[in-house]
């Protein structure tokens, strides 16, 4: 008996040490995250881009954009802001450059010019140290970008952490293809734009908030969460036809869908007046979702 009471006393003792030593290693890196943090200086700089020269007449939307932007972002808070017609492309960026690299370069996707702009934080941190260093107080880098609103372009962006706030209002758009993890996504388009072309999001353990998405009038819609929270409002100023598709895994929420428009692939109460019948845009879903209270109501 009393060599069982004593392989338990050593098994509890040992276990005991065990914990005593993650908890010193964790105290370890968290100090080390508050120094790191204490240490941030903060300065900002600009990036900036001449539109084309040759790009096609803006007056509906057009098919091709005059220029690709290219947002390659990880660790930063991003704001899209509509500049001044005629102006050149801006980044507005603040950040510690002893820590972060903030990078543009020219290039082009099928034969039309392409601006690529990239942020990373030198070195890299792993996931948890940058939990530690978020839970001492740290502030992701902060860009805004600056559109203006008589360039035709598409925007495509590969986001990661961070808090991210696009409004399309105000902008010649012809596709917007997002992919987006570990993120706060606010998607809005709070005034009626041409038509769009197609709208991608591909997100990963991501909050999503859109808003008014038929007032941008996307002919495709693609949205595809893993892990995550979505709360989606169709509203807005629907002018065509639109194909929707979701794909959702583990991920919960709602999808309010509008009235004036005929519904097809939901089983959603979608009477309309005879006299508008013929004259509302369809908007055909495909939905495929797996584990999650997500809701589509109207």
């Amino acid at each position: 008996m009393s060599t069982g009471r004593t392989v338990l006393k050593i098994g509890c003792f040992g276990a005991l040490g065990l914990v005593a030593i993650v908890v010193a290693v964790f105290a370890a890196l968290y100090g080390l995250a508050v120094v790191q943090v204490r240490d941030d200086q903060r300065t900002s700089t600009e990036l900036t881009r001449e539109q084309p020269a040759a790009r096609p007449e803006v007056g509906g939307a057009p098919d091709e954009p005059a220029l690709h932007v290219l947002l390659d972002v990880k660790d930063a808070d991003i704001t899209l802001v509509v500049g001044e017609p005629g102006s050149e492309l801006r980044v507005d960026a603040t950040f510690d450059d002893s820590k972060y690299a903030l990078e543009q370069e020219d290039t082009s996707i099928d034969g039309a010019p392409a601006w690529s702009v990239r942020l990373r934080r030198d070195g890299g941190s792993g996931s948890l140290m940058r939990s530690l260093q978020m839970l001492a107080g740290a502030k992701n880098a902060d860009l805004r970008i600056r559109i203006p609103p008589d360039l035709p372009v598409a925007l495509h962006g590969n986001l990661d952490r961070g808090e991210i706030d696009i409004d399309l209002a105000g902008l010649s758009v012809t596709a917007v293809d997002l992919e987006v993890a570990n993120a706060v996504l606010q998607l809005d388009t709070s005034e009626p734009i041409e038509p769009i072309e197609r709208l991608t999001l591909d997100m990963r353990i991501t909050n999503l908030t859109l808003r008014n998405l038929g007032n941008a009038s996307p002919r495709r819609t693609k949205v595809e969460t893993r892990l995550g929270r979505v709360d989606m409002d169709l509203a807005g100023a629907w002018r065509r036809d639109a194909d929707l598709q979701f794909e959702m895994r583990l991920t919960g929420g709602r999808v309010r869908v509008p009235q004036g428009v005929r519904v097809e692939g939901l089983e959603l109460d979608a009477t309309l007046p005879e006299d508008r019948e013929s004259s509302v845009p369809t908007l055909r879903f495909r939905v495929e979702k797996d584990v999650g209270d997500l809701r589509f109501e109207r």
